[in-house]
């Protein structure tokens, strides 16, 4: 992967980052302030992981940071941080309310993000190889 390639790679690994945060963020205030439980809960359930998978890709390209060393592995490691705090919510340990269908758009948040990485990532690859 040339330096080009790379650099493109951390922008949208960026991008995609902010995307979601600025998604989880605005699904809760706007939601709350609509009385909109479905943004509330569900869709900053999606828009959280889906930034995270991204923070976590964009942490090992600059620090090493060993959870987002492949796609594989930081899926697994987003949707197990997630998961574990829902139960942690579930058992008490921590405030807020446990929804087990959180366990679903967690799921679907990170597999959105895989997607996305895998699709944007292709791409990026297909054209650097036919030059």
């Amino acid at each position: 992967m040339s330096l080009t390639d790379n650099l493109k790679e951390k922008t949208l690994y960026f991008f995609y980052g902010v995307l979601g945060f600025s998604t989880s963020v605005w699904s809760k205030v706007y939601g709350l302030e609509k009385g909109n439980s479905f943004l509330v809960s569900y869709a900053h359930d999606v828009s959280g992981p889906f930034a995270f998978y991204f923070a976590n890709r964009l942490l090992f390209e600059f620090a090493g940071f060993p959870f987002g060393k492949n796609k594989l592995t930081t899926a697994a490691t987003v949707f197990t941080y997630c998961s574990a705090i829902e139960i942690e919510q579930g058992l008490g340990l921590t405030k807020g309310t446990y929804d087990p269908y959180d366990f679903l758009t967690y799921a679907v948040g990170v597999g959105l993000a895989v997607g996305v990485d895998h699709l944007t990532s292709g791409k990026r690859k297909k054209k650097s190889e036919s030059i």
